[in-house]
């Protein structure tokens, strides 16, 4: 099972890196050539489409058979035999073993989605 992100959510992320990029662009051919602020807009705007490239391509939230894993900024997985403890709070989901506890952002991804991944935990535990 494979959860991306929102759709919503990554269409913010491009523009976002697209108006960093235009303002860069406009900035660089309005001002002096010394100037540097146009050259770093340009490069937030590209680590924005960067981020939107790879938040399009890998998912969120993937189920591999036994093991639950999150993508975010680093990898962090969860055996779901050793689950003991599923609890939901403000748009986030605490998932605790015995020795680990991870959460995911259940905002970031489509609410169809997390009913079904939150059912899936549950009847898994």
């Amino acid at each position: 099972m494979k959860i991306h992100y929102k759709k919503k959510l990554l269409d913010k992320i491009r523009i976002m890196g697209i108006l960093w990029i235009c303002a860069g662009l406009l900035q660089a051919f309005t001002v002096s050539r010394s100037d540097i602020a146009p050259y770093i807009f340009i490069a937030i705007g590209i680590l924005y489409l960067s981020w939107y490239v790879y938040r399009s391509k890998v998912p969120y939230i993937q189920v591999k058979g036994n093991k639950l894993v999150i993508h975010n900024f680093w990898r962090e997985n969860i055996t779901l035999t050793e689950l003991c403890h599923l609890e939901e709070n403000a748009g986030r989901v605490y998932l605790k073993t015995h020795s680990k506890k991870i959460r995911f952002q259940t905002y970031l991804i489509e609410p169809q989605a997390s009913e079904e991944l939150l059912s899936y935990l549950r009847t898994e535990r």
